[in-house]
């Protein structure tokens, strides 16, 4: 190929084609987060606290569980 055409090629797979892979809403992660940072001191939730948590961000329950730190 010519090197412009390479180097075309090259720029869209690197930027252009990217797309964001997302595991949870925005929101959902958001409140995740959220309740990670306010517990720092014990980020991991009781049963009760997933179950709540998988409620309010419309995931399930083992999705909670296993949200990074929750595990």
């Amino acid at each position: 190929m010519y090197p412009v055409l390479m180097w075309l090629l090259l720029l869209r797979l690197t930027y252009f084609d990217r797309r964001k892979r997302r595991n949870f809403s925005k929101q959902a992660t958001e409140m995740l987060n959220e309740y990670f940072y306010s517990h720092l001191s014990n980020p991991y939730p009781s049963e009760e606290a997933k179950e709540e948590l998988a409620r309010k961000c419309g995931i399930s329950v083992s999705q909670a569980s296993t949200y990074g730190f929750m595990s």
